[in-house]
Formats: structure tokens, C-alpha cells, sequence
């Protein structure tokens, strides 16, 4: 599937996006999963209240990432150089045990859980 922009809002639900590609992406969920392999946007922002986000592709512009009770996994096929990385989790594992910063890349990527694991790699697989 491809479109320029799309905006997702569920109270309860999981959403798959393998195979997507959008340029812009919003979404908020209240109960529930988002994830997706092979997926492709520009700006990307994903607001969960109680879920996971565990999403693999190529992200070209901003990345924003925020879940009150869940995990955020994301890996992208861009290079670490091409982030400026802030992560944190106040209860859950971050590379460096609560924050992470790094890199002055053009594309900003800001991850949060306040109750979650966070994961985030660089590169091709």
C-alpha cells in the first residue's frame, strides 16, 4: 500500500503495516500493537497508551515514538550518522540502563516509554 499521509486513531486494536510506504504517518492508540516489516515513511510518529511498537524499514525524515506501557523496537536501514538519537524508559532497559543519546544526524528520533524496553539499531540487516 502507499499514500502521502495517513492518520490512525483506535481505542483497541493492532495495526500491520508490512509493505506500506507513507510519507507522513500519525498514529495513536489506546490498547494495542503497531508493527510492520519492509515499511517505508517520511515523518513518522506513533503515540501508544498500553501497546508494543515494533516497526523495520526505512525511515527518511523524523521518527517519534512515545508508549506509556509497552516496548519500542525499531530498526531502520539508514545509517546511525544520519540520526540525532533521544531515548529513555523510566522502568525498562536502554542500551545505557534509563537514556540514550547520540549521533548529530539531520533526522531527529525521539523514543520514550515510560514503562517499556527500549531497542534501536542502524543499518541493513
Amino acid at each position: 500500500m502507499t499514500m502521502d499521509s495517513a492518520v490512525l486513531k483506535l481505542s483497541d486494536g493492532d495495526v500491520d503495516l508490512t509493505g506500506t510506504q507513507i510519507g507522513t504517518l500519525n498514529a495513536e492508540l489506546d490498547y494495542g500493537d503497531i508493527e510492520g516489516d519492509h515499511v517505508s515513511c517520511t515523518t513518522l510518529s506513533v503515540n501508544l497508551k498500553d501497546g508494543d511498537c515494533e516497526l523495520d524499514g526505512t525511515f527518511n525524515g523524523d521518527v517519534n515514538i512515545s508508549s506509556q506501557y509497552g516496548d519500542i523496537e525499531i530498526f531502520t536501514r539508514l545509517a546511525e550518522s544520519q540520526y540525532t538519537v533521544s531515548a529513555g524508559s523510566s522502568y525498562g532497559d536502554v542500551e545505557d540502563g534509563g537514556t540514550l543519546t547520540l549521533g548529530g544526524g539531520p533526522y531527529k528520533m525521539a523514543l520514550q516509554s515510560d514503562d517499556g524496553d527500549l531497542n534501536v539499531r542502524f543499518g541493513s540487516k
